[in-house]
């Protein structure tokens, strides 16, 4: 062989070695383009509904004066959150369980804050000072 032959054979074989990977990117990029033609969105929010329903959540919601709680299951997935405004002030549950398991207080992680005041910011500084903003109420 000679050096112009070796120069032309090695020129085709990068050609074809850069040609293999552009052929195959493209016809995955032409597949991926009828897949993503084929999904059904009926109700138009943007999330294909073969997505929703895998997702779907069965969620049941526990409302009175001083309570929320939010019970979400899916298979044995199951969510718990609980909202409480009581006369020890307000705090807020959430939990991750098995759906069979009885949840104990201690499965939950929880956040409390105590002695929530409702007040008028007239200082603008955002901080309650008693002398300075009104206070509205006490919780």
């Amino acid at each position: 062989m000679t050096t112009d032959s070796r120069t032309t054979f090695l020129q085709s074989r990068l050609f074809f070695a850069w040609l293999m990977p552009a052929l195959l990117v493209s016809v995955g990029i032409f597949g991926l383009s009828n897949v993503a033609s084929a999904t059904v969105d009926a109700d138009l929010d943007g999330v294909d509904d073969a997505v929703e329903a895998a997702n779907a959540r069965s969620v049941h919601a526990t409302i009175n004066s001083t309570n929320v709680l939010f019970d979400s299951r899916r298979g044995s997935d199951r969510l718990l959150f609980d909202i409480n405004l009581g006369v020890e002030g307000f705090s807020v549950r959430f939990g991750h369980f098995e759906t069979g398991d009885i949840p104990t207080q201690d499965d939950f992680t929880s956040f409390s804050m105590f002695r929530l005041i409702e007040y008028n910011n007239l200082d603008g500084n955002f901080v309650y000072n008693p002398g300075v903003d009104q206070s509205i109420a006490e919780y």
